[in-house]
């Protein structure tokens, strides 16, 4: 019992806060279970249609690689042919993986470290509160699994790393937890990178090759089969969503801490150690994982994504505050306070660099119900009402998660992330109002449900506008207002009286108004 306590405080924790997350979140929304944020429910349409219709896309008919997680999607799908298709499914998908992660924590804690368990207990609950895991367990994605893969990833290739020889059996495992973690979010192919260089550099040259040959596979077969179905290589939500920080980095815009943002904190603690360590000549395992750590932050911070809900960067902040945690307390189990003064000033510097962590924890647990009543007000009431009067119908949209899980509406994505060819068209440069037009004529939309901020005026001029819907306040929407046009002008009327009937049961803060 005593040797779980790790495993148990962490999980109880999580569950806890969980808990109250999702309660206040249904007082909010009158008892409907949602997410918040509408990426949620575009792994539950893409899920759905593969459970009933074997295909892999918002649609039954076409194949679009919408998920950016394929192995999030895949296991949603299995889930939802063996339980039903069900919305609550992705929010206990979220929370086991982030059980998942808790148990990588003990693992190590148990077999790599001589911690007491209180001390493990603590470094276990810190790092879940640092690392907003509440949050991203109750947001029902694939974050909380990417958080498990990376640690069980990085620790076994750290087993790797500082032994001479390693048994095959390590460098398979190694190489079968890299897998998973890059077909699960394929930014964690920056640590595959730095693992495999550092592998290189130790002249273990052919481990290095098996765990990035194996680590990629996944990736190149869901590529090529994407390709043979009509669909592209890399996930639209990718191609679309790519960063370019390394432009302002190289004009000199932008340090590279500033870039690594949320991280920078955790990179200086890091490089501080990993230099302290090379000086003693105690360059042990912990450092190896530092400096993995360290060198595939500083690459996300020039190649990856930040925020939106506290998630893209979960996976470093996690590991990083982590093992910084257990070299904290192993510090202060060797007799640190012993020397007050120094002691302080470090553990001052320590929170001085990393005081935004808990910070950003704390919003995350405030920002979750915002952001679900945001979802529920806005995304949700848009499916609600497409499913009740254009089920079977074309529709052009540019959130298209809640509106293509929840009703039979044919949608076409004019934002890219649910069309090939509007994809190709972003990355071809020829995205813009003459393509959007021919596209909505062509596909035969009736109507379009937009935010008229995203698209060229040139664009809008074209269709009859007949109504809005305003929220109050946006904290992970695209705009706080969504415009409906009529694509078709001779269908203007009837999509007036539609939105006349719906507007009853919206949520009372929602503003609506019609176009004379």
């Amino acid at each position: 019992m005593k040797k779980n306590l790790p495993l148990l405080s962490g999980s109880l924790f999580l569950l806890a806060i969980v808990g109250i997350l999702e309660f206040i979140a249904l007082r909010k929304t009158n008892g409907t279970f949602c997410y918040p944020l509408d990426d949620t429910f575009i792994h539950m349409a893409v899920a759905k249609n593969v459970a009933l219709y074997g295909n892999w896309g918002i649609s039954p008919n076409e194949w679009v690689s919408t998920s950016s997680s394929p192995f999030y999607t895949a296991l949603l799908a299995l889930s939802f042919k063996l339980f039903g298709i069900n919305s609550h499914l992705p929010f206990i998908l979220g929370v086991l993986g982030a059980l998942l992660a808790i148990v990588a924590m003990q693992q190590e804690l148990n077999k790599k470290t001589r911690l007491t368990t209180n001390h493990k207990a603590l470094v276990t609950i810190i790092t879940v509160f640092i690392g907003a895991m509440p949050a991203l367990a109750a947001l029902g994605m694939e974050h909380t699994f990417q958080v498990a893969f990376t640690l069980l990833f990085v620790h076994s290739s750290a087993d790797v790393l500082t032994t001479g020889n390693s048994p095959w059996k390590k460098v398979l495992m190694a190489a079968l937890w890299g897998a998973l973690t890059v077909i699960t979010r394929y930014e964690n192919a920056f640590i595959v990178a730095v693992i495999c260089s550092l592998l290189f550099v130790r002249k273990r040259f052919l481990p290095a090759l098996v765990i990035g040959f194996i680590s990629a596979l996944p990736v190149i077969l869901f590529g090529l089969y994407a390709v043979s179905k009509g669909g592209l290589f890399i996930p639209n939500s990718i191609q679309i969503k790519v960063r370019a920080n390394y432009v302002t980095l190289l004009n000199g815009g932008l340090a590279i801490l500033e870039l690594a943002a949320s991280l920078s904190g955790l990179v200086v603690l890091s490089g501080v150690l990993i230099v302290r360590k090379q000086v003693q000549e105690r360059f042990d395992r912990s450092a190896w994982i530092l400096l993995i750590f360290l060198l595939s932050s500083l690459i996300h911070a020039v190649f990856g994504g930040f925020g939106w809900f506290y998630r893209y960067e979960a996976y470093l902040i996690v590991l990083g505050s982590f093992h910084l945690l257990i070299l904290f307390y192993q510090w202060l189990e060797g007799g640190a306070r012993r020397y007050h003064a120094h002691f302080a000033l470090l553990l001052g510097a320590a929170l001085a660099c990393t005081v935004n962590l808990p910070l950003r924890s704390l919003n995350s647990c405030r920002n979750f119900s915002r952001s679900t009543y945001n979802i529920y007000e806005q995304q949700y009431q848009v499916a609600l009402f497409l499913s009740r009067f254009y089920n079977h119908r074309t529709v052009a949209a540019n959130d298209i998660g809640a509106i293509s899980y929840l009703g039979q509406v044919n949608i076409i994505d004019l934002w890219g992330l649910g069309s090939n060819e509007v994809t190709k068209a972003r990355k071809g440069n020829y995205w813009n109002a003459d393509f959007l037009q021919k596209f909505v004529l062509e596909n035969k939309a009736d109507i379009a449900v937009v935010y008229e901020s995203w698209f060229p005026s040139k664009l809008i001029a074209n269709w009859k506008k007949v109504g809005t819907w305003e929220v109050s306040y946006s904290h992970m929407l695209g705009d706080t207002k969504v415009s409906f046009y009529a694509i078709d002008q001779n269908k203007a009327d009837e999509l007036k009286n539609n939105l006349e009937q719906f507007s009853t049961q919206l949520p009372s803060d929602v503003k609506v108004e019609y176009t004379k």
